[in-house]
Formats: C-alpha cells, sequence, structure tokens
C-alpha cells in the first residue's frame, strides 16, 4: 500500500514538473515502445496520446534514427544516468528542425519493464543563430586575411588584447611585443588621447570610423590610415583597429 502510495506521489511530482516545461514529454520502454505522452507541444498533433501509445519508435521514426534512440535509452538504463542529446529531422514542410533530448531512467515497480522519460526541446532558433554566427565570423576572417597590413583587437583602456594579423613583413615574435602592452607605449600622449577618444566614440555608436593619422618610427616619419570597429568578442568593451 505505501509503495502504491509512493508511487503515485512520484507520479504527481513527475507530472508536474513536466507541465512547467515548453516541449514534449513521452514515457518509452527499454525496447521502444511509446507507453504514454505525458506532454505534447501545443502545435504537434502527431504525438497525439492515442497515436503513438503502444508503438514501436520503429513504427513512428526511421531506422536509423530508432536505432539511436535504442542506443541512447539503453546506455540511460545500463547506467542510471540522464543522457544528453542533440538530433534533427526535416519536418512535414521540409524545413530541418533541431531538438535537444534528455532521456533519464524511471524508477519501476518489481516485475515492471524497465523505462526512461524523454523530453525534447526545439532549438532550432539557437542551432539557427549559431550556424549564423560561424558562418559571420567566418566572413569576418576572410575579410581581416584580405587586409594588406596588421590588425589588432584594442580594449576602451588603449591596451592591445590580441594580434589577429600581423605586417608581412613582421615575424610570429612582434605578437608578443604587442599584446598586454599599451597604445602609449608606442607614440606620444597626444596620440595616445587621440586613440581613445576614437576608440570611445566607436564603442558608443557601435559604428565603424576610419582614420589618418602619423607616427615616427625608426627616426622615420609614416602615415597610416586606420580603421576602428566594435568587437564583439566577450563581455570587455573591445575594438578591431
Amino acid at each position: 500500500k505505501k509503495a502504491e502510495m509512493d508511487l503515485r506521489e512520484s507520479q504527481i511530482r513527475l507530472q508536474t514538473f513536466v507541465n512547467a516545461l515548453p516541449d514534449r514529454a513521452v514515457i518509452i520502454s527499454a525496447s521502444g515502445v511509446y507507453l504514454d505522452v505525458i506532454k505534447r507541444r501545443q502545435d504537434e498533433e502527431a504525438y497525439q496520446t492515442n497515436d503513438v501509445v503502444g508503438k514501436s519508435l520503429y513504427d513512428v521514426q526511421t531506422k536509423e534514427f530508432a536505432d539511436f534512440c535504442i542506443t541512447t535509452i539503453q546506455k540511460a538504463l545500463e547506467t542510471d544516468e540522464m543522457q544528453l542529446i542533440e538530433y534533427d529531422f526535416v519536418n512535414q514542410v521540409g524545413l530541418k528542425v533541431y531538438y535537444e533530448g534528455r532521456i533519464a531512467p524511471l524508477k519501476t515497480q518489481p516485475g515492471e519493464d524497465p523505462r526512461i522519460l524523454w523530453i525534447s526541446r526545439d532549438i532550432t532558433e539557437r542551432k539557427e543563430n549559431e550556424q549564423a554566427l560561424i558562418k559571420s565570423e567566418e566572413r569576418l576572417w576572410t575579410f581581416v586575411n584580405l587586409l594588406p597590413d596588421r590588425a589588432v583587437v584594442v580594449d576602451a583602456t588603449g591596451k592591445y588584447i590580441d594580434v589577429i594579423k600581423d605586417h608581412k613583413r613582421d615575424t610570429g615574435e612582434r605578437r608578443d611585443n604587442f599584446v598586454g602592452m599599451y597604445i602609449s607605449d608606442f607614440g606620444p600622449p597626444e596620440f595616445m588621447d587621440f586613440c581613445i577618444a576614437k576608440i570611445e566614440e566607436v564603442l558608443e555608436t557601435n559604428q565603424a570610423q576610419v582614420i589618418e593619422y602619423e607616427l615616427t618610427l625608426d627616426d622615420n616619419k609614416r602615415f597610416f590610415e586606420g580603421h576602428i570597429a566594435p568587437w564583439h568578442d566577450d563581455d570587455e568593451p573591445h575594438v578591431l583597429w
């Protein structure tokens, strides 16, 4: 009697937890049979309880994905640990959608078949954003590699954070000579003030600036054109110069 009450209480807690989730939750046996649909997404007609309960993964999914599911379920049951996976489908309108699946073993009564709770979350938007970021970074690096001269990352105080690309005539040792140093180490105080003002303007407006300036290097006057743009690499404000 106590065991039945404990089980019922556990099921109530589980249902309360699942109801707070944004996506689908199903219970599947060790052999891959749908035992229950605890929750489905509001727009998901394909996972009505009567449609899948009692059916095998092989009746609902492709053989390749069903094999993958069975392997993951067995691992969750053998290790008694939750498994976290990502997978994708092509939906009914031909669009690829991505999911994150959390597969956890469930406690059962003596004589009951082993089973798991499979909670899936639609992560399509996140994956598309990640892919867009990767493409954006690839375009950025293509652009940087086409530049004829140096590209450095500088913080709001004028400190060199990284040397992304150096002059073709410079050696790799030049990177160590820059990182950690300040613009003021390579020019007069008025040049440092000028640079800081431009960096602040770029960070405040979030718009690139093009400037021209001159420096005396090795007793020779050199003229430069600088392109300064916001550099969103971490939480600190940086620019690409």
